[in-house]
């Protein structure tokens, strides 16, 4: 059944005959006629009883009109809403982000953005990029905010800025006070590590590896809160991004003078795909704020 049929017949209902339905339709008399008679015909009951030029309800018509306000109240709502999707006012979008992104102004873009879209729904997960590579391959994801993915997944990677990684001790240890700090002063050292899957940790490895030190630990913890924690506690040191930490008095932050520890860090989506309006226009956010 075609809707234009239903929405002629509410016409002809709210204006009691069909010459003002055609006026308010900008149909002409005869496309309204035939519309009711279709309407009619494939319903196979009388919906009017014509007295001279009134179009009054029968019974039959009185229990399908109250079904085709329902139903064309719907049609309604579908409209609105496909109308609010293509120009980016309504939708889903899901981001993956690493941890030290609630540190940037990135998170200010986030928040702004879900207050000018308040019928835009942010969905957002914390994990690694090997994490939401995947994500993003099965269509899980839309976009993630991470260092960049391995070449292989041929995935998109746009780099916004560069995260910073520095050395965290505790406060009474030696080399918090030391000149200079070297690659060398840290081999007897221990490490307190994120999870063997985490950016921050396969850098530190990776650059340790590279210059021919080997990075000795005993602690893995679950996160970079957990982390801090236990250098706090005196359990060892670590390296985190210098946007996740504070200057305090319970730690002492460090660079390694004769090694940069940074890490790109950018927006990744899948090659070719399309994104949805909304999705488009937070992307458009970020990269404008960077």
């Amino acid at each position: 059944m075609e809707i234009r049929l239903l929405q002629t017949f509410q016409a002809v209902v709210q204006c009691g005959s069909q010459i003002k339905a055609a006026n308010l339709l900008q149909y002409a008399q005869s496309t309204i006629t035939l519309h009711i008679n279709q309407l009619e015909e494939k319903l196979g009951i009388e919906l009017f009883e014509r007295k001279g030029k009134q179009m009054v309800l029968t019974e039959a018509g009185r229990l399908v009109k109250e079904q085709a306000d329902i139903l064309l109240n719907q049609v309604d709502v579908i409209t609105e809403t496909a109308k609010e999707f293509s120009i980016g006012q309504k939708g889903l979008i899901r981001i993956g982000a690493i941890d030290s992104i609630g540190k940037t102004n990135l998170i200010s873009v986030l928040t702004t953005f879900m207050k000018e879209h308040p019928q835009i729904c942010l969905s957002i997960e914390s994990g690694v990029t090997q994490q939401f590579s995947q994500r993003i391959i099965t269509n899980e994801l839309d976009i993630a905010l991470c260092p960049p993915p391995s070449p292989e997944l041929n995935l998109e990677f746009y780099p916004l800025y560069e995260e910073k990684l520095c050395l965290i001790l505790p406060i009474d240890h030696p080399l918090s006070t030391q000149e200079k700090i070297h690659m060398c002063d840290l081999e007897d050292e221990n490490f307190i590590l994120t999870g063997q899957l985490c950016d921050y940790r396969r850098k530190i490895e990776h650059v340790f590896l590279h210059h021919g030190f080997h990075l000795h630990s005993n602690y893995n913890a679950a996160n970079m809160e957990m982390v801090l924690n236990l250098v706090l506690q005196g359990f060892g040191i670590a390296m985190l991004p210098s946007n996740f930490v504070a200057n305090s008095h319970q730690y002492a932050i460090r660079d390694i003078d004769d090694i940069s520890f940074a890490l790109p860090v950018g927006l990744i989506r899948k090659k070719n795909k399309v994104l949805s309006p909304a999705t488009e226009k937070l992307v458009a956010n970020i990269f404008s704020s960077c």
